[in-house]
């Protein structure tokens, strides 16, 4: 596995779902099978998190990793836990929110082929609503 994307949430089930089901596409249109999976770990959320991830997961079992914590152990302990389940040579933090253009995240795959040991990626980033719409003057680096 050359990437894993980690997504630590917290009764924030609209958006996971949005987000999970918006990788999985981009994964496919890619062909990254066996290249990047995700790995969630659901913070005890006490909305329909679990529910979700539990259907999502029935039809994508080999590209979603799926962890329920039985108690709230805080954001910090919980990012921590995806980054101790990744396998993989690489990792992408993303909030449950954090949603990834497709050319973003072939250019991020290419980049970590042809690159050798790179420490970090840091992307620029603008902020949407949930049907997709730029939120003006919203992100860092925004025009960029």
């Amino acid at each position: 596995m050359l990437l894993s994307i980690l997504i630590p949430t917290y009764n924030r089930a609209i958006y996971l779902e949005k987000n999970v089901l918006s990788l999985l596409n981009d994964l496919d249109l890619l062909s990254l099978d066996g290249i990047v999976n995700i790995i969630i770990s659901n913070n005890c959320s006490t909305d329909s998190t679990h529910e979700i991830i539990q259907g999502i997961r029935y039809k994508y079992s080999n590209r979603v990793e799926y962890y329920l914590q039985t108690e709230n152990i805080g954001l910090e302990k919980n990012a921590l836990f995806t980054l101790e389940k990744a396998e993989s040579t690489y990792v992408m933090y993303l909030g449950d929110d954090d949603y990834l253009d497709i050319n973003f995240l072939e250019g991020v795959i290419g980049f970590l082929r042809e690159h050798k040991n790179p420490s970090t990626v840091i992307p620029a980033f603008v902020g949407i609503d949930l049907k997709g719409k730029i939120i003006p003057k919203n992100g860092r680096d925004y025009n960029l």
